[in-house]
């Protein structure tokens, strides 16, 4: 609710595509809150930058916790393109076959210079 990002479960999330073919440098910005991931190893939520809708991608952000608070991160000059893709999902595994299982992502942005 609240018009943030709620994804839940195992394999399940959400991508978005923006132009930084000209952009010099680019961060990514955003709150973050795990639900119910302690207690297991193996449940985790990732956060990925493709060059293109299909990847290939690198993980920027795992979250494996309960914890909650504001990341930036510095996006790697190969992932610039016309169609970067920053995409968040949970773990596919059976760990996180709970649908109360995973995170909360609100105040995205991309923040780039040319």
């Amino acid at each position: 609710s609240n018009n943030r990002l709620e994804i839940r479960g195992r394999n399940i999330g959400a991508r978005r595509t923006v132009d930084l073919e000209s952009a010099v440098s680019a961060k990514l910005v955003f709150n973050y809150q795990g639900l119910n991931l302690v207690e297991n190893i193996n449940r985790k939520v990732f956060v990925e930058v493709g060059p293109s809708i299909s990847g290939p991608w690198t993980t920027v952000f795992v979250l494996e916790d309960n914890s909650s608070g504001i990341q930036s991160i510095v996006l790697n000059s190969m992932n610039f393109s016309v169609n970067t893709t920053i995409r968040f999902r949970t773990a596919d595994n059976s760990a996180m076959d709970n649908d109360n299982r995973g995170a909360n992502f609100d105040d995205i942005k991309v923040e780039w210079s040319e």
